[in-house]
């Protein structure tokens, strides 16, 4: 089942008002966003398949990883990024230097949608694995490098988010 037209606020699967709101913006950046699986990558190279996903963060997450990576990266399950956040071994086009860049990228654009859908309650909103990064101090210094980035992104949302019902 394809997730395109407006929903309840929250669901009998545990969905939240904000994960409809961007599974809609996915529709229309033309992701195809299915409720099922993952029973293999979350991103095939055609579906995201978010059937899996716990947290509005997660599905934003991945569709910043969209929204960042070349046409020729969509194409291949999970971006080219392998089975996981650390790279697994299925699909796997990155060196561990970039792979890490690219999960840093995706997880600033993907909080930064997430605050725009949400402006009081995303930080309730993000997984274990965003406040597990967002305690280390490793990337302190590096977000503002980061948001400034995809800032482009997080305001063609906030243009679509004005202009949906």
């Amino acid at each position: 089942m394809t997730l395109t037209s407006p929903q309840p606020p929250v669901t009998d699967t545990g969905w939240t008002p904000a994960m409809w709101t961007l599974t809609r913006w996915a529709d229309d950046l033309g992701i195809e966003v299915i409720d099922a699986g993952p029973f293999g990558p979350v991103w095939d190279g055609r579906h995201l398949f978010a059937g899996a996903f716990m947290a509005a963060s997660d599905l934003s997450h991945e569709i910043a990883h969209w929204l960042i990576a070349p046409p020729a990266l969509r194409a291949l399950p999970n971006f080219g990024l392998g089975r996981d956040w650390q790279g697994g071994d299925a699909g796997l086009v990155f060196g561990r230097a970039e792979r890490l860049d690219a999960e840093a990228l995706a997880s600033a654009l993907g909080i930064a949608l997430l605050k725009a859908v949400e402006p009081l309650t995303w930080f309730a909103q993000v997984s274990c694995w965003g406040h597990t990064m967002a305690a280390d101090p490793c990337w302190t210094g590096r977000w503002a490098a980061l948001t400034a980035a995809v800032e482009e992104h997080v305001e063609a949302f906030r243009v679509w988010l004005a202009t949906c019902d």
